[in-house]
C-alpha cells in the first residue's frame, strides 16, 4: 500500500531492471538493497513522503541509474549509501520540491561511482552532496541548482573525488561548501562554472 513506510519497488537480487514505469505515492519509491548488476532507466519515480527517497540504493554496486525523472518534495530524490561502489548515475533529471533537508543527489558511503550528466536541484540543502567516506567518486558536467538557502555542491568526509566541468548555481549559500577541510583530502575541483547570488562561489 502507499502509506508511510511503503516501498514501491524493492529488491535484493542482483541483476534486477527497472525500465519505462511511473511509481509514486509511496515512500521509498525505488528501493535496491544489496542489489548488484541491475539497472534502474527511463522511469518517472516521486515520493511527496517526509523520509522518503525517490531512488534508495544501500549495499549496492555496479548498478546503473539513466535517463529518469524523480522528484521528491521532503527528502532525497536519488540516495546511495552504506558501501553502494561503482554504480552509474546519468542523466537524470533529480529534484526536491521542498523540506529542509532533502538533497537531489547525494552519496552517503558510496565510493567510485559516477555522476554524470544529471540535471539536480534542491531549495534549502544540497543539490549535490558527497559525505561520510564518499571517496574517490567522479562528478561532472553535471548541472546543479540551490534556490532556497542551500548550496549547490557540498562535500564532508570524503577524499579523492574529481569534480570537474559543473555548472553549480546556489541563489542564497554558496555554491561550493567544503564542511572541515581537514577531513577533505585530495579532491580535485577543475573548469567547474560557480555563481552565487548572495554567497560565495566556494
Amino acid at each position: 500500500d502507499n502509506t508511510d513506510d511503503s516501498i514501491g519497488v524493492y529488491t535484493q537480487s542482483d541483476g534486477t531492471e527497472l525500465r519505462n514505469c511511473e511509481i509514486s505515492g509511496y515512500e521509498d519509491s525505488v528501493y535496491y538493497y544489496t542489489s548488484d548488476g541491475g539497472a534502474i532507466e527511463q522511469n518517472t519515480i516521486s515520493t511527496d513522503r517526509t523520509n522518503g527517497q525517490g531512488i534508495y540504493l544501500s549495499g549496492s554496486s555496479s548498478n546503473t541509474i539513466d535517463l529518469n525523472n524523480v522528484t521528491s518534495e521532503q527528502s532525497d530524490s536519488i540516495y546511495l549509501f552504506d558501501n553502494s561502489y561503482y554504480n552509474n548515475v546519468t542523466n537524470n533529471n533529480a529534484s526536491v520540491g521542498g523540506g529542509t533537508s532533502g538533497v537531489a543527489i547525494y552519496l552517503v558511503d558510496g565510493s567510485h561511482n559516477t555522476i554524470e550528466n544529471n540535471t539536480a536541484s534542491s531549495k534549502s540543502a544540497a543539490a549535490i552532496s558527497l559525505q561520510s567516506n564518499s571517496n574517490s567518486n567522479r562528478v561532472q558536467n553535471n548541472y546543479a541548482e540551490a534556490t532556497d538557502g542551500g548550496a549547490a555542491f557540498v562535500m564532508f568526509t570524503a577524499e579523492g573525488n574529481n569534480v570537474t566541468n559543473n555548472t553549480l548555481n546556489s541563489t542564497y549559500s554558496n555554491g561550493i561548501v567544503m564542511v572541515d577541510t581537514t577531513t577533505n583530502q585530495n579532491n580535485i575541483f577543475e573548469g567547474n562554472k560557480i555563481w552565487s547570488l548572495s554567497g560565495t562561489a566556494i
